[in-house]
């Protein structure tokens, strides 16, 4: 049996159109709204980073041992005892929140440039709970922020459903305690240095995650290479378009094409009405002096005539 030909790159696209129109049209026969799916395109950075994903089995895994870590001195503990020692997450060990973590990072940042600064306690992990957290945007900028830090520091993310397995085991780990606290999100967990039961976590995530690269940002003599030049080498990046399936409503789009239907009729319209005044301007204005030409040219005769007969009286 001969082998199915291969299709190009376009006829490939022209099929993945094909279908789309196909998905759109069932699914506005089966839902029966008056919405169409869209394609919108629209730029995209190139500086983009790479989120790592680990493997199920091994997001299970950290998540056990960061679970296991963090309840660890809560177990047994009343009320006033947690209150004391901060628990569950005292400062002294944890960062604690996606804007916490961003300033304690930037101070990081920003104290590299002044040495004699007492420097807070570095950080050693940074977990993300990105799987849980619905606009992922908001958490773009945590890989160039640990990337420019001054500490060495690893970066871990966890899938879809770890954030409310954690808060659960958590929420059991306090008891009746839980009731005060209510942690109701940690989308972001920045563990510091001096936490040795952390230990086996970090050098798990180690073994699984590399360290945060960002190309972009590297020292201008990584980009100079072979050259001797003090003027860094320039690179040209490809042009990145990010493809959006969304929702519009047929109403609306039927709506705009008729406005811009009847304003573009009204646009040639005054456009015609314009070109006929600008040609009609110099054929009125003739008339208008041929016409005065004929209306004076009487009396000037006349004038003409009764000066004769004055000269011949």
């Amino acid at each position: 049996m001969a082998a199915a030909p291969r299709l190009s790159s376009q006829g490939q696209n022209q099929a993945q159109n094909i279908k789309f129109i196909h998905k759109n049209a069932k699914a506005l026969g089966s839902t029966g709204t008056n919405k169409k799916n869209v394609l919108k395109h629209v730029l995209d950075s190139p500086h983009s980073f790479a989120w790592p994903s680990p493997s199920d089995g091994d997001n299970k895994a950290i998540l056990d041992l960061l679970t296991d870590a963090v309840c660890a001195p809560c177990s047994g503990l009343d009320a006033a005892q947690l209150a004391a020692a901060k628990l569950p997450f005292p400062p002294s060990e944890y960062v604690v929140g996606l804007n916490s973590v961003t300033r304690y990072l930037q101070e990081s940042s920003l104290a590299k440039q002044a040495a004699d600064e007492a420097s807070a306690t570095p950080l050693r992990l940074v977990i993300v709970f990105r799987g849980d957290i619905e606009a992922s945007h908001l958490v773009s900028h945590l890989p160039t922020l640990v990337y420019l830090s001054k500490w060495k520091i690893l970066q871990c993310t966890l899938k879809k459903g770890s954030m409310s397995s954690f808060l659960a085991r958590l929420s059991a780990a306090l008891g009746e305690n839980d009731k005060k606290h209510k942690w109701r999100s940690v989308s972001v967990l920045g563990i510091k240095e001096g936490t040795p039961r952390f230990d086996a976590l970090v050098e798990l995530v180690a073994s699984k995650f590399q360290s945060v690269e960002i190309p972009w940002l590297k020292p201008t003599k990584s980009l100079l290479g072979s050259r001797k030049s003090s003027t860094p080498a320039v690179q040209y990046l490809p042009t990145k378009i990010r493809t959006i399936q969304t929702a519009m409503p047929i109403g609306q789009a039927n709506s705009r094409r008729r406005n811009q239907g009847e304003g573009g009729g009204k646009q040639q319209q005054r456009q015609a009405e314009f070109k006929r005044r600008r040609t009609k301007r110099p054929a009125e204005r003739a008339a208008q002096v041929h016409d005065t030409n004929l209306d004076t040219q009487p009396e000037s005769s006349a004038m003409d005539v009764d000066s004769e007969a004055l000269d011949g009286s």
